[in-house]
């Protein structure tokens, strides 16, 4: 299954009633899915990288480098006032960016948005990453820490969907 199509539905059944999703993949993005759950006032930003198909998962740095550093980009984005804009900007102006669920409501949230208010979670989402072999990677280990550092720095939480076994690590 495609990474993205995966984690698309991952959040469809493990989000609120009326989440909203947002689709965001290409240069300049601000994640590959936003989801926006009004309820509980959370912003999710998923990025997603797939495994190579002839390799296990494992701990390897290769594997999370390119998923790490797509993270720190996003950084600037956590809690920016500018957020819902951006979402409608590139919306409009970028092929492969669109509102996959709930836009209506989008507008509602827009209007309002004040990121003080909101709790804000950055996803990696990588079947590669085999969790128990990456707690016992100091490499891994230096390498998440980090991004978990720059991320609470921010004002947001950490999370990483790994291995193929559906397991969900939180800081």
């Amino acid at each position: 299954i495609d990474i993205h199509q995966w984690t698309e539905e991952f959040i469809m059944t493990n989000g609120e009633d009326g989440q909203i999703i947002f689709y965001d993949h290409g240069s300049g993005e601000i994640a590959d899915y936003v989801q926006i759950e009004a309820d509980s006032k959370t912003i999710s930003y998923y990025h997603c990288k797939k495994a190579k198909k002839d390799r296990a998962s494992g701990a390897r740095l290769s594997s999370i480098r390119d998923v790490v550093e797509q993270v720190l980009r996003s950084v600037s984005w956590i809690a920016d006032s500018r957020l819902p804009s951006e979402m409608v900007r590139r919306a409009s102006e970028t092929e492969n960016s669109h509102f996959v669920v709930n836009e209506e409501p989008f507008q509602q949230v827009k209007s309002g948005f004040t990121p003080m208010e909101w709790e804000f979670r950055v996803v990696i989402v990588h079947p590669g990453i085999n969790h128990t072999d990456a707690r016992e990677s100091e490499n891994i280990n230096t390498v998440l820490l980090t991004c978990l550092e720059w991320l609470e720095s921010a004002g947001a939480t950490l999370q990483i969907i790994g291995d193929p076994d559906d397991q969900v690590v939180s800081n």
